[in-house]
């Protein structure tokens, strides 16, 4: 895949959802990976294997880390930890 310079949020909704997952990838640099995701509802993700940076771009909601729950909304970076 090569490495775009420039990506926007339109541009990355825009790429096909692969069947079966949650995401779509906008940008893998071999270190650094980059996905659009847009979750409906209920976000049943479970903890990953690299940590994660999610980028707000529309909606607010409710981010739950341990016991912790967070408020979020447009213009927000969450981070989770791997695992």
């Amino acid at each position: 895949m090569a490495i775009p310079t420039r990506l926007t949020p339109a541009g990355m909704a825009a790429l096909p959802l692969p069947a079966g997952r949650l995401s779509t990838q906008a940008l893998d640099s071999g270190d650094v990976e980059l996905r659009y995701y847009a979750p409906r509802g209920v976000d049943t993700q479970t903890p990953h294997e690299r940590d994660e940076l999610y980028f707000v771009i529309a909606g607010r909601g409710i981010f739950q880390r341990a016991d912790e729950s967070l408020p979020f909304a447009p213009g927000d970076v969450l981070f989770a930890a791997a695992g």
